[in-house]
């Protein structure tokens, strides 16, 4: 494409045996100044090409950056919603762990959690329907209800 912009003045003004009107006088121009004309033509044209196709590769370069700051967003996202889940499970097993590790006796067949109860939590607690209740200020309370 450059070559178009170099070979396009040169071959006008090879073409062009007129003589140029420079300052209201006219003068025939050599063939080495016609050269030097050309090649400053081509020398401005190369400048406005390079200019263009760097203004194009900026573009580009800003939106090669922003794909890649929106493909890191989603990635973090994603990570720190793994990473959520993972705490949540961990929670959860805990919480079985703790359930298989305190063995608690079932509550008494009568038991009644809207009934009042009697005692510390210590001397109440036991487990009904896969919940853990216990007795606390004459009110029976479990681990979901706390």
């Amino acid at each position: 494409m450059r070559s178009i912009f170099i070979l396009f003045p040169i071959l006008l003004l090879a073409c062009d045996d007129k003589l140029i009107d420079t300052a209201d006088e006219e003068t025939e121009l050599s063939e080495g100044e016609k050269v030097e004309e050309a090649d400053e033509f081509s020398a401005e044209k190369d400048e406005e090409f390079s200019e263009e196709k760097e203004d194009e590769y900026d573009k580009e370069d800003e939106k090669e950056d922003e794909d890649k700051d929106e493909y890191e967003k989603e990635e973090s996202e994603e990570s720190e919603k793994e990473d959520d889940d993972k705490e949540d499970e961990k929670e959860e097993d805990f919480e079985e762990e703790e359930k298989e590790d305190l063995q608690y006796e079932e509550c008494s067949v009568d038991f009644d959690a809207n009934a009042s109860c009697s005692g510390t939590w210590e001397d109440t607690i036991c487990l009904s329907d896969d919940l853990i209740w216990w007795c606390q200020d004459g009110v029976w309370m479990n681990e979901t209800e706390k």
